[in-house]
């Protein structure tokens, strides 16, 4: 079994051919491929000695095949407390097997393959929706998708000067914006999102953060 890690990852999926590949299979929809219902299990979170238990945990697997692509499964942890421990909330490895064989030949890290296409579709959005000459890119959330949302946003509209950065935890959003070098993190949400041109938000907010 070939087993791809993150680097080779991101390396295999740039943005604009990915943006572009998503756009044809978005396109073509159940004719691309055959994806069943995800399915969907809310599992615990362990207590410890010195730590209740947290919010549930929730565990997704996603099949899908497609003729002569073999069958490909995505296998999700989703952890809202991992980011009290300084680990990403998404735990994902993605699994495909061979089209004829059905024996297993690939594991691909599967939280750099997600962060890439959720970054991508939301690119691909903007570049039908958001102003041709777009200047300034508002991202809400800090998490691990937050850095990826930039610069494919960026790989649609090349026009963009200013990104700001906003998150519940303001020294994070600082993290998120070094990180990035140009960006710059904002405290006041409303304020942002009046000077934006484009809007991306990655959290996990149950309650909506953007208004109007």
């Amino acid at each position: 079994m070939r087993v791809i890690d993150a680097p080779t990852t991101a390396e295999l999926l740039p943005y604009p051919a990915l943006i572009n590949a998503l756009d044809t299979a978005f396109a073509q929809g159940d004719a691309a491929a055959t994806a069943p219902p995800r399915l969907h299990y809310s599992v615990p979170e362990p207590a410890t000695a010195d730590q209740p238990p947290q919010a549930d945990r929730t565990l997704l697997i996603m099949p899908s095949w497609a003729q002569d692509a073999g069958v490909v499964v995505k296998l999700v942890n989703v952890v809202p407390s991992n980011s009290a421990r300084s680990l990403a909330a998404i735990q994902a490895q993605v699994l495909v097997a061979d089209a004829q064989t059905g024996a297993w030949s690939s594991l691909i890290d599967g939280a750099t393959l997600t962060a890439r296409r959720t970054a991508a579709a939301s690119a691909l959005a903007a570049r039908y929706l958001a102003p041709v000459a777009a200047k300034t890119l508002l991202i809400v959330g800090t998490g691990r998708l937050s850095v990826e949302l930039v610069h494919a946003h960026m790989s649609v509209r090349p026009s963009i000067e200013k990104v700001l950065i906003w998150g519940r935890d303001q020294a994070k959003a600082q993290a998120v914006a070094r990180e990035l070098n140009a960006a710059q993190a904002v405290t006041d949400l409303e304020q942002a999102c009046n000077q934006a041109d484009v809007i991306s938000c990655c959290t996990l907010s149950n309650q909506a953060l953007v208004k109007g």
